[in-house]
């Protein structure tokens, strides 16, 4: 629970907060939607109802900008053949413009190995991202036999054990439902626990979730719902999302904050640390609206060089700065050589030994035009790989770059 609220403020920091609005209250087992496509662009179009009572398929959502969705996709391409002759069909929606996402899956070729296809007008996303109150991209729906959706949650999660119940007929909807209303209860414990608020309404709700989870035979996610570390670490949530509200606005405030967080605070954690990164991400925000949507030169140029000055240590950080820049469509006015100095920053930052780094450094270099540099870089980041599913998208990669310096003919 706790990794997961984790992510939804991570993502909060460096895209801002966008707000999640519900078209309707959907819940699982509820009939699956049919899928409002504008273009097929990998594979034979899906019809959810004719493939009632032979198929199950997984509805998955993604973006080209998006980190985790890119580390998602080789696991997707994995379960696909895994499952492919158990009749599951999987199928990667995007809302990105058709122009964006072709070439990023061409790309990818056999790593992203499934059917996909580019949502028309968001009625995909409403019907299923929004109706759900997913909580952002990478999200999966699984559609079952009967047409239902029968699961919903991160495609790194439990998506395989929930294929493999389906598969093999032991997949148990109820107990499914029960650790829904189970995640709820946690949402509104943690909710309280907070802001510290109704300790008897509280220890009510934790009783309650114990209850379901002794009913789910350990079927969830965690080990087991603590709640006095659950308190601990969402009253730490919760001050450190007024830190950040404050820091800016009222830096006195925000010290006053910190102050009163500490005690609940990891061991590891740093306030000064954490300041730093906050300062780095307002910086690219702001640098971020001035190339994707104000179009303004002078301001980026300005803040190109406060950008370069921050002394933040954080490689994910930087290669998610780096990731944006080259790869993200929105921006207009694209500063490869900014791109380039981030990733360089995240490969120091891990000691070039960080594969993933290495690859974002790779692919700067490429888009640079240091053709050589990518090449050498790439072949590094072949060398330290251990996953099967990135070692091979990571060879396309480098073929990409090695035929680009080829001589031709």
């Amino acid at each position: 629970m706790m990794k997961i609220l984790s992510r939804f403020l991570a993502a909060a920091l460096l895209f801002g907060a966008a707000g999640l609005l519900t078209t309707r209250a959907a819940e699982l087992g509820d009939p699956a939607a049919p899928l409002l496509i504008q273009e097929w662009i990998k594979g034979a179009p899906v019809n959810l109802a004719k493939g009632k009572g032979s198929n199950i398929f997984v509805v998955e959502f993604w973006a080209t900008w998006c980190p985790p969705c890119r580390a998602s996709i080789p696991h997707l391409t994995a379960l696909q053949k895994k499952f492919k002759d158990k009749g599951v069909v999987f199928v990667g929606v995007t809302d990105e413009d058709p122009a964006a996402a072709k070439p990023f899956v061409k790309k990818m070729g056999s790593t992203m190995d499934y059917i996909v296809a580019v949502d028309k007008e968001n009625g995909t996303g409403a019907a299923y991202m929004q109706a759900f109150g997913a909580p952002g991209i990478p999200w999966a729906f699984v559609v079952d036999r009967e047409g239902r959706i029968v699961w919903q949650g991160g495609p790194m999660e439990r998506l395989e054990g929930t294929l493999a119940l389906l598969v093999e007929g032991k997949h148990d909807l109820a107990s499914e439902k029960n650790q829904v209303q189970a995640g709820k209860l946690i949402e509104e414990f943690a909710s309280l626990a907070a802001e510290d608020k109704e300790r008897p309404r509280q220890d009510e709700i934790a009783q309650k979730i114990l209850a379901i989870e002794k009913g789910l035979k350990g079927i969830v996610r965690s080990p087991g719902f603590d709640a006095t570390e659950v308190r601990r670490g969402v009253r730490f949530d919760f001050l450190l999302a007024e830190y950040r509200k404050n820091l800016f606005a009222d830096p006195g405030v925000a010290e006053v904050i910190a102050r009163q967080a500490i005690p609940f605070a990891p061991k590891d954690f740093s306030f000064d640390n954490y300041k730093l990164e906050l300062e780095l991400q307002k910086l690219f925000f702001d640098y971020f609206r001035a190339v994707a949507i104000s179009l303004d030169p002078e301001t980026a140029a300005n803040l190109k060089p406060k950008l370069l000055a921050s002394k933040v240590n954080k490689p994910e950080l930087f290669s998610q700065i780096a990731m944006i820049l080259l790869r993200d469509e929105r921006i207009q006015m694209r500063d490869i050589d900014l791109a380039k100095q981030f990733a360089k920053r995240a490969v120091d930052a891990t000691g070039g030994k960080s594969a993933s780094e290495l690859d974002t450094y790779a692919n700067a270099l490429f888009a640079f035009g240091d053709v050589t540099g990518a090449i050498q870089t790439e072949k590094k980041a072949l060398e330290l790989v251990k996953e099967a599913d990135l070692k091979e998208l990571f060879q396309k990669t480098l073929e990409t770059f090695e035929a680009k310096a080829a001589p031709k003919k």
